[in-house]
């Protein structure tokens, strides 16, 4: 079984027994000094009340996949796997001695870190990736001709 499917089920298992409880919901605590107004409480009878949370694909797709471990130096970056098709998040350390910075391009993406990175400060930048070609680089001038620079390739879905 996967981490994702894991998740899953955790998650589904959880909404099921959320759905099968009768209870009444506990009198809500009116903290000293309030107004002691509630939003959504009901009196008596069989209520029952349930709290679903709508989560974004990619952000449950992130919190499954491992990051992207990418490092920087002053003449070189390297990432510790191939990105995916969809939602990648490249946890970015840099290693060098001067200011750096991280930027993805390509398939019409181009998604950068804001601002310059120093010496040994780490990052994450979340960026969605269709199939084809893309170039990871420090956008800082003149550090890309230097070598900053991978390119990688994201094939397509299968059966597409």
């Amino acid at each position: 079984m996967t981490i994702r499917n894991l998740i899953l089920a955790l998650l589904f298992g959880v909404l099921v027994v959320a759905c099968q409880s009768n209870e009444e919901p506990a009198a809500p605590q009116t903290p000293a000094g309030s107004r002691g107004d509630t939003a959504g409480s009901t009196a008596g009878g069989d209520t029952l009340t349930t709290t679903v949370a709508v989560l974004d694909p990619s952000v449950v797709e992130l919190a499954i996949r491992e990051p992207i471990v990418t490092t920087l130096n002053d003449s070189a970056i390297s990432l510790s796997g191939t990105p995916e098709l969809g939602a990648n998040a490249f946890q970015i350390t840099n290693n060098g001695t001067s200011a750096h910075s991280f930027a993805v391009e390509g398939q019409g993406v181009r998604e950068a870190l804001e601002g310059e990175m120093q010496p040994l400060e780490v990052r994450t930048l979340n960026v969605e990736l269709t199939a084809g070609t893309f170039r990871a680089f420090c956008p800082v001038a003149g550090h890309a001709a230097r070598g900053e620079t991978r390119e990688f390739t994201i094939a397509p879905a299968t059966g597409q």
